[in-house]
């Protein structure tokens, strides 16, 4: 198993609250490092654990709830949805599965950086056997579920993340809460796109969040979170 991480500058996402509630706006703030050496290491040790149960049904689950992940943004937008998505009204439930099932995470030196600036836990996902395109994060703390991808076509992705989340299920309403194009030192030119989901006049909101990088020599291509918050 290879991984051909480079020395990558990964930006780090700090979720401010703005001046209302129903909004969270990702602000691309730090830069980290993460070396070929210590990725490498630890795909070294997760070697024995490839074959694990867990993981075959959790790569099953993944692909059943599509027709078919034929490329990278599918298969973003379809852990996304399978992890993220069904589970928003009980990220401990999902992470105590993760846990309980021993699948391998990153190590807190790694994972910290996709926590969006706290602790919890984050696992590499497989895509076509090979690990280092994509992660899984919860936060502690936070009630939320991430999702980043290295590589992939972000029009595909954002387009996957409309389908998704523009139409919600009745009686849920679903609203465009951000629209957002900005300049970035770190990645160059971003889009960040947000959904909230809700019934009239409820006191909380299901929140979800996509930011892309149009640049292919970006470190991370997308990003993408699911929270609930409150008015």
């Amino acid at each position: 198993m290879k991984c051909s991480f480079s020395t990558a500058k990964i930006a780090i996402l700090h979720w401010q609250k703005s001046a209302r509630s129903d909004q969270l706006r990702p602000n691309l703030e730090q830069e980290i490092f993460i070396t070929p050496k210590k990725m490498n290491k630890f795909i070294m040790q997760l070697r024995p654990l490839k074959a694990t149960l867990f993981l075959a049904l959790l790569i099953v689950s993944i692909n059943s709830n599509a027709q078919g992940a034929n490329n990278e943004a599918d298969y973003f937008s379809n852990i996304y949805l399978s992890l993220c998505m069904k589970n928003i009204n009980n990220f401990e439930a999902l992470r105590n599965q993760l846990l309980g099932k021993k699948l391998p995470e990153l190590p807190f030196d790694q994972a910290k950086y996709f926590l969006f600036g706290g602790g919890g836990d984050a696992w590499p996902i497989p895509y076509q056997e090979k690990l280092g395109n994509f992660v899984l994060s919860l936060p502690t703390g936070k009630n939320m579920c991430g999702v980043f991808m290295r590589k992939g076509n972000p029009n595909e992705v954002e387009a996957n993340f409309i389908k998704l989340v523009s139409n919600a299920p009745k009686p849920l309403n679903s609203i465009l809460k951000l629209d957002e194009n900005k300049e970035s030192a770190t990645n160059g030119k971003t889009h960040t796109l947000s959904y909230a989901w809700s019934v009239p006049d409820a006191t909380k909101k299901m929140l979800f969040t996509l930011t892309t990088v149009s640049s292919p020599t970006a470190d991370i291509q997308a990003w993408a979170s699911a929270t609930i918050i409150s008015d």
